[in-house]
């Protein structure tokens, strides 16, 4: 889940933001609720005409983790029409780790096990436009 945060003072008109996705990612669906969005080539883009100062909203994007274990990042972008002061915290990068489960149940986490069955450890994001 990505939170958007409008710190004002005005509303900002025809906000966009990106997530380009990790490599390997697949199956992806986008928002439908207070965000229209679209997926293309590993970049998520979602869309809101306004977007109110002091309003909060998440956009909930669901993919399938790449399968390759290790660390990977995200990186979300957030800009608007309108002007803004403080650009610096229009992106986030997230590294997090894509980390094996033991799906055979010995204990051990490993290759003998059904893979690409991975447990992602995802810290928090917020952006703000």
């Amino acid at each position: 889940m990505l939170t958007v945060e409008n710190l004002g003072p005005e509303t900002a008109r025809e906000v966009q933001a990106e997530d380009g996705l990790p490599a390997g990612s697949a199956s992806v669906s986008v928002p439908a609720s207070d965000w229209s969005g679209s997926e293309a080539e590993g970049i998520v883009t979602c869309y809101r005409l306004a977007f109110g100062a002091g309003e909060t909203l998440n956009i909930n994007i669901r993919a399938t983790a790449p399968t390759a274990i290790g660390s990977t990042s995200n990186s979300v972008s957030v800009r608007s029409t309108s002007g803004d002061g403080h650009v610096e915290n229009n992106v986030s990068v997230l590294t997090f780790d894509i980390l094996p489960v033991d799906t055979e149940g010995d204990g051990v986490p490993d290759e003998s096990d059904n893979l690409p069955c991975c447990l992602l450890r995802l810290p928090w994001s917020t952006i703000r436009p």
